[in-house]
């Protein structure tokens, strides 16, 4: 999907996260829009999912490797003492922790060779790391891959939804419709409505007012209309 192909929905509407619909046709693309970003946000999932067990694993390795630095398994243990050993260690470990973060956090470079090169910085500290730099560039390689499916999709990285607001009942719309026809619709209805005339009532005239006897009829007034229709009638 790209924003040109979009009828309604624009890079603004994309900014503010928000829509305002006013036909059916603009609600549907809406929806279908807001189902769409979250299919990217499922395999934004997958990315992060190989970011999280890349973490783990490193987290596991290396604490390993610099908690014994005069272990056999260090290269720095072959050429210098134990402190030295430590402090070089300690020192490339730092370099490979740095440039993760610059090309993967800054610079958002997820290629798999570049994260093999820096990888290698833990190596000298213990051969144990040659797997976290194994499966360092298997990881990033999915990953790479991962980003580059969804890296020129609108609302890349984060894929926000929109939020809808709706000033009117679209079920009452057909397609194409637009609000505008619908309130035109709404006030030609209600004209009709205000020119109509109130049903009289008949026995208005004999209804006592409120403040004398609560609006009842005077029986008078009753027998007194009922006797002239009779003498009408005779006559």
């Amino acid at each position: 999907m790209r924003l040109s192909e979009l009828k309604y929905i624009g890079q603004k509407e994309l900014d503010e996260c928000h829509f305002e619909v006013k036909s059916a046709d603009m609600f549907r693309e809406a929806q279908e829009f807001n189902a769409y970003m979250l299919e990217m946000r499922r395999r934004k999932w997958k990315f992060r999912k190989d970011l999280i067990y890349m973490g783990i694993l490193n987290l596991i390795l290396i604490p390993i490797s610099l908690s014994k630095p005069d272990s056999q398994l260090s290269l720095f243990r072959h050429f210098c003492d134990k402190n030295a050993t430590l402090t070089l260690s300690l020192l490339f470990t730092a370099a490979y922790v740095l440039l993760f973060f610059f090309f993967f956090v800054s610079k958002r470079d997820y290629s798999p060779v570049k994260c093999l090169l820096y990888s290698l910085f833990l190596i000298p500290a213990s051969v144990i790391n040659i797997l976290a730099v194994v499966f360092n560039t298997i990881l990033m390689f999915f990953m790479k891959r991962t980003d580059d499916e969804i890296r020129g999709e609108p609302g890349y990285p984060s894929f926000p939804q929109l939020h809808i607001s709706c000033p009117v009942d679209l079920d009452a719309l057909e397609p194409g419709e637009d609000m505008k026809h619908f309130e035109d619709s709404e006030k030609s209805d209600d004209l009709e409505h205000t020119g109509e005339t109130a049903e009289t009532d008949p026995y208005a005239k004999y209804r006592i007012k409120p403040e004398d006897d609560c609006g009842l009829l005077r029986d008078t007034d009753l027998s007194t209309d009922m006797n002239g229709t009779e003498d009408n009638s005779n006559g």
